[in-house]
């Protein structure tokens, strides 16, 4: 974001991190880079933010190693899983009662995914 230049007045900023439910985590830092017109770098003090914790969603297993089921998803609702890195593994549909049956691809390596429900995720652990 681009700053006000050469100032010697008191800015206010705001950023919006619009990945933060990619984290599924209930704490994220943050710290601030500059840099100045001359090229010189100074970073801000690291600064924690705690995130609520998605209230209403269950997830279970957890771990797992085939099937997970998601409950409290409003009906219709598009489920998704992704690994690490960010590629789609699995797409499921809550039924009419709010709940997405999980059926993980055989052969899925163990590790953290991530279940996204719209805005909202959660993590999933994938286990022997």
């Amino acid at each position: 974001m681009a700053g006000q230049g050469t100032s010697s007045q008191t800015h206010d900023y705001q950023w919006l991190d619009r990945s933060l439910a990619r984290y599924a985590a209930t704490l994220v830092y943050y710290r601030l880079r500059q840099v100045d017109q001359d090229g010189t770098v100074n970073y801000s003090p690291v600064r924690s933010v705690a995130v609520p914790v998605v209230a209403g969603l269950a997830l279970f297993p957890n771990p797992t190693r085939a099937t997970a089921t998601l409950t409290g998803v409003e009906p219709g609702t598009q489920v998704q899983v992704y690994d690490a890195l960010g590629r789609l593994v699995l797409a499921a549909t809550a039924d009419a009662a709010g709940t997405a049956a999980l059926r993980l691809p055989p052969g899925l390596a163990q590790g953290v995914y991530l279940v996204r429900v719209g805005s909202k995720a959660l993590r999933l652990s994938v286990a022997d």
